[in-house]
């Protein structure tokens, strides 16, 4: 669905293989990371369910973690999108330590993430 919004503005749009989840419409699974573990990347966009010091970021699926790690591995430099309401908790798959990332917030609640990161609120 995004992909086909993508190239009908005539962008070029790529796919990973891999199983489909349903409701987040997420790519995950071993096809997905064989595909990921193909490409490098000059910047890496990814979000998360949860930013805490000493878990850094975690998501609840452990496949959705594992593509991402796998994406911030590849990339150069690595952006992390969340609201202010992921500060602070934690689920149960870690992705990367909050030292990977570069936090885009909508507010940063604690001042404490800074010691980690940048962290720039828009």
């Amino acid at each position: 669905e995004c992909a086909a919004r993508l190239t009908r503005r005539g962008l070029r749009a790529y796919v990973l293989g891999g199983m489909l989840k349903q409701g987040t419409v997420a790519i995950v699974g071993t096809e997905a990371l064989l595909s990921l573990g193909r490409y490098n990347f000059t910047k890496a966009f990814l979000g998360t369910n949860g930013i805490a010091v000493s878990q850094g970021f975690t998501t609840p699926d452990p496949e959705e973690a594992a593509i991402k790690a796998m994406a911030a591995e590849r990339a150069q430099r690595v952006y992390v999108l969340a609201d202010a309401s992921k500060f602070g908790t934690v689920t149960a798959a870690g992705m990367f330590p909050l030292e990977r990332a570069q936090i885009i917030t909508d507010r940063l609640p604690d001042r404490r993430y800074l010691e980690y990161t940048s962290v720039k609120e828009v």
